[in-house]
């Protein structure tokens, strides 16, 4: 049996399937849940890429020093705060995105 298909939308008035896609279920979620969900994904991965390239060393190599995380705590730490900003714009343009409804009016840029 084929595995049950969910395809997550923004939640907009008048929001319908058709009877003919009743293997799709469409999952309608409010706009500040998906910026919220985007952002943290955005933030979870700035985190790990700094995190990981910190802790092996490859800042270095580039000429970007951690000189005040000297221990591995403060290293993640200051991944940590470096990691807010990427959020934080991804929140504001995916808040931006939604309001003006891009997602609608241009379904090409979802991809």
């Amino acid at each position: 049996m084929a595995e049950e298909v969910k395809t997550v939308v923004t939640e907009r008035n008048g929001m319908t399937t058709e009877k003919q896609m009743n293997s799709v279920t469409v999952v309608g979620m409010p706009a500040w849940k998906i910026v919220a969900i985007r952002a943290a994904r955005v933030y979870l991965m700035t985190f790990t890429g700094l995190a990981g390239t910190a802790g092996v060393g490859v800042t270095a190599a580039v000429g970007v020093t951690f000189s005040s995380a000297v221990t591995m705590l403060q290293a993640l730490g200051v991944c940590a705060i470096l990691s807010l900003g990427p959020a934080l714009v991804s929140a504001a343009w995916n808040t931006l995105e939604l309001s003006k409804q891009w997602d609608a009016s241009h379904p090409e840029m979802r991809a």
